[in-house]
């Protein structure tokens, strides 16, 4: 990696480097030099490496919180109030006559007298 940014340094003061350095094949190669690019791909094993390592247990206050999950979420995991498949979402039920993909829903107007 210094070498390629060395040379692209180096590009600047000798004409046969600045060919290559405007050329498709370095634009492909500096997609693979780009230094964050890199990191991600050296730093990879290190990682996993260390989640290997490490031990993830679940205390009490974990378990209880996840027990009350299954309490706050619906049916299809989002919140209850807004779970189509759960009665307690109300009108957002699909089961109930003021949801307007409802069968049965009819769109009552009001008339001024």
């Amino acid at each position: 990696m210094p070498f390629y940014w060395g040379g692209m340094l180096a590009s600047l003061r000798i004409e046969a480097l600045s060919t290559f350095y405007h050329s498709a094949v370095a634009g492909i190669a500096n997609v693979f030099f780009f230094p964050p690019l890199v990191a991600l791909i050296l730093s990879y094993g290190f990682f996993k490496a260390r989640l290997a390592k490490a031990e993830f247990g679940l205390d009490g206050d974990a378990e209880e919180i996840l027990g009350m999950r299954g309490k706050r979420y619906g049916p299809s995991g989002t919140l209850r109030e807004f779970d189509p498949h759960d009665p307690v979402s109300g009108s957002n039920w699909i089961g109930s006559p003021l949801n307007p993909s409802h069968p049965f829903y009819v769109i009552r107007h009001r008339h001024s007298s």
